[in-house]
């Protein structure tokens, strides 16, 4: 009787009126809550009513403090376990080589002896004692003829003195040919220099014949014919103006020799920049092209390795999708245990019926029946 009421213990203490306080948030909220399969208010719980409402009733306990400081007890544990552990490892470390040491020390002492006591007896022995160093073979082989030896030592060296002329004379072919591609590559050079060179001096010759002919062009008119004048004379020059003369033509001299070397140098100097930047042109396109066939390197193993991976997957899943297959065919009816379990949702904390309202799902041996006096 005391355990069919029990029984129904849940139910009557979980069917409880409404407080004013769930009747006033009812009354606020227009629209009705969803239900979950379980029977009580909120989505995303799958535990069942009972659970549910004791949940509610819990009041949390937080011990995250007393979870940290036995964390910190057992971590000062550890390490004083752990330097105890190292010590003893470094204590018998210690004794060890002193062991050995010693071990070594008397096997040195020893040998010292063994070895003094043996030069005391070799010392000691005396000369009819010794036993001859000399043994007479009866039937000992013949030895053999010397030439033997010297006809293989003979083709040996032969070798050896055929392999160094060989090296000798490759070293001396290369050497020659590149000495003959050094001298070829000079006059080249040479040549070269010598037709620029030439196209420099006709390219001045030029220049000045024509700086020549414009001056001819130009040349001032003479003077008209005058009568009854002194025509004679007239230029004759002194020494002053021929020194001052002379003097400037050397000065123009000068400043022309100035004006075609400045001009060389400027050339020479263009020359060296187009050289220098001709070289930066050739080491940029070289960066570029080992950056470029890095890129294209680091593309195609990336390439091959998720090509790789794809292939390991899709033989993975094809592995899985045929096993599944083998055990749907094993099955008795197609569907696996745990497919069909799936089917049936269950509470995550008691592990029943979403459904279940605090009734026990165990028989009892003994039901009471209200209203009768009869134990089933």
């Amino acid at each position: 009787m005391s355990r069919s009421t029990n029984e129904n213990i849940p139910l009557s203490a979980f069917n409880r009126p409404p407080t004013d306080r769930i009747l006033s948030s009812q009354s606020v909220c227009v629209d009705s809550p969803q239900i979950t399969t379980c029977g009580h208010f909120g989505i995303g719980q799958d535990m069942c009513q009972l659970c549910h409402r004791r949940a509610k009733l819990n009041i949390p306990v937080y011990l995250h403090e007393e979870k940290r400081i036995r964390e910190a007890e057992e971590d000062k544990l550890l390490n004083h376990y752990r330097d105890t552990k190292d010590m003893e490892e470094q204590r018998k470390q210690d004794a060890a080589l002193k062991a050995a040491r010693e071990e070594r020390q008397k096997v040195a002492a020893f040998n010292l002896g063994i070895a003094e006591a043996t030069r005391a007896k070799k010392l000691d022995r005396t000369q009819e004692l010794e036993i001859p160093r000399s043994i007479i073979f009866r039937k000992r082989l013949r030895t053999p003829p010397t030439y033997i030896k010297q006809h293989d030592f003979a083709r040996q060296i032969e070798a050896q003195i055929k392999t160094r002329q060989e090296e000798r004379y490759a070293e001396k072919s290369d050497k020659d040919f590149s000495e003959r591609l050094e001298q070829i590559q000079l006059a080249e050079t040479l040549a070269q220099e010598r037709e620029n060179y030439l196209k420099n001096k006709r390219h001045q010759q030029g220049q000045l014949k024509n700086a020549l002919f414009n001056q001819i062009q130009s040349k001032p008119i003479e003077p008209m014919d005058q009568p009854d004048k002194t025509l004679f004379g007239l230029n004759d020059m002194s020494t002053e103006e021929l020194q001052r003369r002379r003097l400037h033509a050397i000065d123009i001299v000068r400043q022309e020799k100035e004006l075609i070397e400045q001009r060389q140098r400027q050339q020479l100097l263009k020359q060296i920049h187009e050289q220098e930047y001709e070289l930066k042109a050739l080491d940029i396109m070289k960066d570029d092209l080992i950056s470029e066939r890095r890129e294209r390197h680091r593309r195609d193993l990336k390439i091959r390795k998720n090509l790789e991976s794809d292939w390991i997957n899709a033989m993975d899943g094809k592995h899985k999708r045929d096993e599944d297959e083998r055990m749907h065919l094993k099955a008795p009816q197609g569907i696996l245990v745990h497919e069909q379990c799936d089917q049936y949702r269950r509470c995550a904390q008691c592990q029943r019926n979403l459904d279940n309202y605090g009734k026990t799902n165990v028989w009892s041996d003994t039901r009471y029946i209200p209203g009768a006096r009869i134990m089933v």
